[in-house]
């Protein structure tokens, strides 16, 4: 099951970097939007409590399109930090670490038809 996966990488990366919060970010297959499916809590099946934003912003967009890491030490002075899901949830991100799920054949996480390549996101 794709969604306990996702969950128990959520897990070990928080444990790995002692995250505050953690969630994936999925690139649609058309590449235009990101999609966060998983968050802390678990996995979000309701499509309305999906958060949304386009694939060419934000940190986890760059990441998404570059296949880069990228180690923020202070999201809001970077230039490419979306505020958009922080003034949504009520969460104040501090910085970031944010990392493409890339598989053995070099080529980006994909869930299912729809869905392709998850940088993940945790918040520290």
């Amino acid at each position: 099951n794709v969604s306990v996966l996702l969950q128990e990488i959520i897990q070990e990366a928080r444990n790995l970097t002692n995250a505050e919060s953690c969630s994936v970010f999925l690139l649609e297959q058309n590449n235009t939007e990101l999609v966060a499916k998983v968050f802390d809590g678990g996995f979000v099946a309701d499509e309305s409590a999906e958060f949304r934003m386009p694939a060419d912003q934000g940190i986890a967009g760059h990441v998404a399109t570059t296949g880069k890491i990228l180690n923020i030490k202070d999201a809001y002075s970077h230039p490419l930090f979306y505020r958009a899901m922080d003034d949504s949830t009520g969460f104040r991100t501090r910085n970031i670490l944010c990392f493409p799920i890339i598989d053995d054949d070099n080529r980006e996480y994909e869930q299912d038809p729809t869905i392709a390549p998850s940088p993940h996101v945790p918040n520290t």
